[in-house]
């Protein structure tokens, strides 16, 4: 099935131990870790002094507050773990960095409904553009003769087709 023997349960005597997971850290290196965050100075208004929150006789962060966790996790972990990570991780993280999506991001629905409306409204409040609006008025009941009367759905008809 594939399962990883490095993790399988050890059934001794008395008990069952379950391996450690590659994610926790021996004391050796926890403590690398947290005088790590011991010694980092951050601007004031950052977050916290986090060296006030390091007990380094335990190896242990307390008191973080919402902010201080995410600043710790996407700023400085990263940086206080390099010294500790495995060799094959340290050289994924080096590939990682060859590797390039070459297609440009798209723009999400939401943002290009926006610029849309940004789009429509400023040509709608522009003076030359006037008679190509009212032309596609025009296109727009001679296309849908049903939809003559309807001013509200002629309306949004033209909002979402005369951009194009």
């Amino acid at each position: 099935m594939g399962v990883n023997t490095n993790f399988q349960p050890e059934y001794g005597k008395r008990r069952t131990c379950l391996p450690l997971g590659p994610w926790n850290l021996p004391r050796a290196e926890k403590r690398a870790v947290c005088n790590s965050f011991y010694g980092v100075k951050v601007p004031e208004g950052y977050s916290s002094n986090i060296k006030n929150l390091v007990f380094l006789q335990d190896s242990r962060l307390l008191g973080l507050k919402s902010h201080d966790c995410h600043t710790l996790m996407q700023k400085l972990f990263p940086m206080a773990i390099r010294s500790v990570l495995e060799k094959p991780a340290i050289y994924m993280k080096l590939l990682k960095e060859y590797v390039h999506n070459r297609t440009p991001p798209e723009v999400s629905l939401v943002d290009r409904d926006l610029l849309n409306q940004a789009h429509l409204y400023v040509l709608e409040n522009t003076e030359e553009v006037l008679s190509y609006i009212e032309e596609h008025m025009i296109h727009i009941k001679i296309t849908y003769p049903k939809f003559r009367k309807r001013t509200k759905w002629l309306q949004d008809k033209h909002n979402s087709t005369f951009i194009q």
